[in-house]
């Protein structure tokens, strides 16, 4: 099995795990993904039940991005 952590290190890449702190500082884990403009990101919602985030909304940050790590 796997165990997920988070890193506040490590950069994301198109795929990613991240965690996002919206102006509210309320934590979303989302998919990091490409924005529509050079620069810009999206955090998709992997379930239709939730909102994506874009990287244009005020006050929005990556704060983590999700590492795996095999369970000793």
């Amino acid at each position: 099995g796997m165990r997920l952590v988070w890193s506040t290190n490590k950069q994301p890449v198109y795929g990613s795990f991240v965690l996002i702190r919206d102006r509210h500082r309320d934590l979303h884990a989302r998919e990091y993904r490409q924005g529509p403009a050079p620069g810009q990101w999206i955090g998709a919602a992997l379930h239709s039940a939730y909102r994506s985030i874009h990287s244009t909304e005020d006050g929005c940050r990556i704060v983590a991005v999700a590492k795996y790590a095999e369970l000793p």
